[in-house]
């Protein structure tokens, strides 16, 4: 059986003929459901559930960080996973944990709690628990999952996956984003919100259960796994230890305004649900239209250097994003988002292959592990930065050229600055260390 028309890509990559398309297929349910929860319950509805809930702009960064914290724990995952030869229903139980503490719990806090300092403490202590659990089977699953994916598929894999779960998440996102615009200002416009936590939790529960389906390979391990192999292997395999490197800058970046732009996009700009989730939704549209395109610059140019150009290429346009204000909104954010999109066509789908660029397939999940660190520690870093520099600067009215940028803003262009760093010292490592052999998918 075939999810998508035979002889095409897509036929190729997805379908129930044999276990390894059948293993791609739970992965691509899996991206799409969390792509559905992520716009259903992240990005601006999550700032919307805080700000209803009494959470301020320094406590939303605060409570953002959170998850990146915890996925530091990914230290302790190779350790516990690789003593089990068979991991199938540990991960089952820790993702169905994950969904429920993160999506039930957390949503049931208000009505529990009135004191907002006690709200942010209990959103905090939730959200942390939740994400150490899922963090310590997220590189079980992939460990696991990356079998379905061999080398000639991996491009393909990550390309139609993104854009697939692009076009159901920001579609269902777009959907709620109607019915919370068309409610808002009214009694239930709450209610939404709480609403579309719910259904993602369904969703969640749905997903644990399909991506414990597919076919379980024994895992090659060369010795008895221990603690400290997590960072020993990876910081003596210098070609995987630079690539970490380049993770741990870019997430800094682009994290570095992530607590913050969504509530200066709601409270300052004015922008409505519809109109972010419209223009985020022509993002898989043109990873649709530049799938080709994309695949063939990353085959011309390697992982690397396309990573380099086309994240360097989106640092005007993310200056342009710092300009967003009340008064040019309509018309600068939709011209700025949509190049951004076509950019990132590319741009993201390298970013996404980097952490397996160079990990061996021995003892595997120590690498895995490694690189969650590494990429939660940047987002960390990036999220802890913004939100250091807007309480010290809680008032900043910032002149260039008659245009006056407020804290959020200044982070933005934060953002671009990094766009340009992180690229150079991709090339630097790339020419200087050689960190992609050529040919390597």
């Amino acid at each position: 059986m075939r999810l998508f028309r035979k002889n095409t890509t897509l036929g190729a990559l997805y379908h129930l003929d044999d276990e390894m398309g059948a293993g791609r297929c739970a992965m691509l349910f899996s991206v799409v459901a969390q792509n559905v929860i992520s716009w259903l319950t992240g990005s601006l509805f999550y700032t919307s559930f805080l700000l209803h809930n009494g959470i301020n702009l320094v406590n939303i960064g605060i409570v953002t960080a959170i998850p990146f914290l915890s996925n530091m724990v990914a230290v302790f995952s190779p350790y516990i996973l690789e003593r089990y030869p068979r991991r199938r229903f540990l991960l089952l139980g820790a993702r169905a944990a994950y969904y429920t503490l993160s999506l039930l719990c957390v949503t049931l806090v208000p009505y529990a709690i009135s004191d907002p300092n006690a709200r942010v403490w209990a959103f905090v202590v939730l959200m942390f628990a939740a994400n150490v659990i899922n963090t310590l089977c997220t590189s079980g699953y992939t460990v696991w999952h990356l079998n379905f994916i061999p080398g000639g598929f991996r491009t393909g894999y990550f390309a139609s996956s993104t854009r697939i779960g692009s076009y159901c998440g920001l579609g269902l996102g777009l959907v709620g984003a109607l019915v919370a615009d068309r409610l808002t200002g009214s009694p239930y416009e709450y209610t939404v919100v709480v609403a579309l936590r719910y259904a993602a939790l369904v969703l969640g529960l749905t997903e644990a259960v399909l991506l414990a389906l597919p076919k379980e390979f024994p895992y090659p391990q060369t010795d008895r796994p221990r603690l400290t192999d997590i960072f020993t292997r990876p910081l003596r395999h210098r070609k995987f230890r630079l690539t970490m490197l380049i993770v741990l800058l870019y997430n800094v970046g682009q994290n570095v305004s992530a607590g913050a732009l969504n509530a200066y996009l709601l409270n300052d700009v004015g922008v409505s649900f519809t109109f972010v989730q419209a223009i985020n939704f022509m993002y898989p549209v043109f990873m649709s239209i530049f799938a080709r395109s994309s695949q063939r610059s990353i085959q011309r140019l390697g992982w690397c250097r396309a990573f380099a150009l086309y994240t360097f290429l989106q640092f005007p346009t993310t200056i342009a994003y710092a300009c967003v204000n009340a008064s040019n909104v309509w018309v600068l954010m939709p011209i700025v988002r949509l190049v951004q999109h076509w950019l990132g066509a590319t741009a993201n789908v390298a970013a996404l292959n980097l952490p397996f660029l160079n990990a061996p397939r021995e003892n595997q999940s120590n690498f895995i592990s490694f690189s969650t660190i590494v990429a939660s520690l940047g987002s960390f870093l990036g999220v802890s930065l913004g939100t250091a520099f807007i309480q010290r600067n809680p008032d900043l009215d910032l002149a260039v050229l008659g245009m006056h940028f407020c804290n959020v803003q200044v982070l933005v262009l934060f953002w671009a600055l990094a766009q340009i760093v992180v690229p150079a010292v991709t090339v630097f490592l790339l020419k200087r260390y050689q960190i992609e052999t050529p040919g390597h998918s």
